[in-house]
């Protein structure tokens, strides 16, 4: 992420800033301004997220199991992606914003 402003208190928009990576191309492309918002994604969606100390912009996913998933859209950036094994683990929701284009 670059370029990252925040908005003021009472927004319906908590930031804006652009990509600085292709790992979710097609969808959100390198250089594009994207917002978050305060709404909370639904399995399908694009979010930022917080996991391991860092700021991921992923597509969000959860299984009948509650096995979390943060995908990259761009496939060829399949490494980048994430799983949380949420019955294993006592971790807080990973979910911040959704990401939306602007």
């Amino acid at each position: 992420m670059k370029n990252v402003i925040t908005l003021p208190a009472g927004s319906p928009v908590r930031a804006i800033f652009t990509m600085d990576g292709d790992y979710m191309a097609p969808y959100i492309r390198p250089g594009e301004a994207v917002r978050v918002s305060f709404e909370r994604p639904e399995p399908g969606e694009c979010g930022l997220f917080e996991a391991g100390g860092e700021a991921l912009v992923r597509q969000y996913c959860e299984d009948s199991f509650g096995n979390v998933y943060l995908f990259a859209l761009n496939r060829a950036r399949r490494e980048l992606d994430r799983v949380r094994d949420v019955l294993l683990e006592d971790l807080p929701p990973l979910c911040v914003s959704l990401v939306q284009r602007r």
